[in-house]
């Protein structure tokens, strides 16, 4: 605009909610996969976990997901930087506090369990949330070995054992 504002227009079909964000200090990272546009933003400060790490999360997530799931419906998916730790997904928006692969690939998943299924999240939480953590297990099972990515785990295997996601030892 003449003022040094800028307008946008967005447009999103087969979506039941949305969400944006905005940063000045955003680093946009992008690639085509299949003819998905994948994004990553995040802060300058934070390039030194985020760059071109997220951006691939994001397109094994993406690549992984459709092979398994279904192919991605959307035009583009953006996984984006976010002030708190945690993880937020809208359809074609995950909002990570973290780069992190497992993060990005459950954020990422819940456009498949929750996105394309469209259930309500409060009062069917176990569609969204159980299948997405279940598609994320098996995914590091399948790319970390039978106990995922163990590397990673704190506090986990001192509460219980590591085991396959079909069971068994």
């Amino acid at each position: 605009n003449g003022d040094g504002t800028k307008s946008l227009s967005m447009h999103a079909e087969n979506v039941h909610d949305c969400a944006w964000c905005a940063d000045p200090t955003y680093v946009v990272q992008d690639t085509l996969l299949d003819g998905i546009e994948i994004r990553s933003a995040y802060r300058r400060r934070s390039a030194s976990t985020w760059e071109d790490s997220t951006l691939a999360h994001a397109v094994r997530a993406i690549n992984w997901l459709n092979r398994r799931v279904g192919t991605y419906p959307y035009p583009q998916i953006t996984v984006a930087e976010m002030l708190r730790t945690g993880g937020m997904e809208y359809p074609m928006l995950a909002m990570d506090g973290r780069a992190s692969e497992g993060l990005a690939l459950h954020e990422i998943g819940h456009m498949y369990f929750y996105g394309i299924l469209a259930n309500n999240e409060r009062t069917e939480a176990w569609l969204g949330g159980g299948f997405t953590t279940f598609q994320t297990r098996w995914c590091e099972e399948q790319h970390y070995g039978p106990c995922g990515a163990t590397s990673r785990w704190t506090w986990t295997p001192g509460i219980t054992r590591p085991s396959r996601l079909g069971g068994g030892d």
